[in-house]
């Protein structure tokens, strides 16, 4: 699934499954495998609908869509944080792919925030505005080429505040002028009739769709990097 602005891998999109091997680490079924030809093929990241563990604050089996909305969003502010995302059917079932990235194995937030001080400040925005519940320390990539990358965008978009993450850094600091122009053209475009309305009110529901709206509106009115609301705000385990 994607929208007719956006040009997806065509191998990710259509690719055979040639090798797939389930990743034991967390609660919902993961799958690193690789996707194309014998001749020609990436490595990718499996999350199928079916391997999604019931949730008492998310619908079931959203989680996946999910996965997809964000990268949508990623891609319309043109912040390139989530790797090439589509939904399609796999072994076991209709999921989300999500193309592979080489990584730094030693990086950590804790580790980039010092040298990447801008980027990380697009990951805050984005996570405020994806309400993410769950950014840990270890969901920052950091590729060959020093473009940081995020990855586990499954718990987010809800309607409620579940606003989960390690970076607290920027409190109270001025949110730069040009991630505000970036949420300013991402508000006028999910405002307007077009493909991206539409697919994203095919991924979230209408109030989680309203409650995105509202709380990208909130930041290009603030300005600031907001402090956090009530309850637990950091993802367990952090790491």
């Amino acid at each position: 699934m994607n929208y007719d602005g956006l040009s997806l891998n065509p191998i990710l999109e259509q690719g055979d499954f040639l090798d797939i091997k389930e990743i034991y680490d967390g609660t919902n079924r993961v799958f690193d495998t690789l996707i194309g030809t014998p001749d020609e093929n990436i490595r990718a990241i499996y999350k199928p609908k079916s391997g999604e563990a019931p949730l008492y604050d998310f619908p079931g089996g959203t989680l996946y869509q999910r996965e997809h909305a964000s990268y949508l969003i990623s891609e319309e502010l043109s912040w390139s944080i989530v790797p090439t995302t589509t939904i399609r059917n796999g072994p076991y079932g209709i999921g989300s792919v999500q193309e592979y990235i080489n990584h730094d194995l030693n990086s950590t937030y804790i580790t980039l925030k010092k040298k990447y001080e801008y980027r990380l400040k697009e990951f805050a925005v984005f996570d405020i505005i994806t309400n993410n519940a769950d950014r840990k320390g270890t969901h920052f990539l950091l590729d060959q080429n020093n473009q940081i990358w995020g990855i586990d965008h499954g718990l987010t978009f809800s309607t409620d505040y579940k606003l989960r993450t390690v970076v607290w850094d920027f409190i109270g600091d001025s949110i730069p002028k040009n991630i505000i122009r970036d949420l300013r053209k991402l508000e006028k475009q999910i405002s307007s009739e077009n493909t991206l309305f539409s697919t994203i009110n095919q991924l979230i529901n209408r109030d989680e769709f309203l409650a995105l709206k509202d709380r990208i509106s909130l930041l290009i009115n603030l300005q600031i990097f907001p402090f956090p609301g009530s309850g637990r705000n950091v993802p367990w385990p952090p790491f």
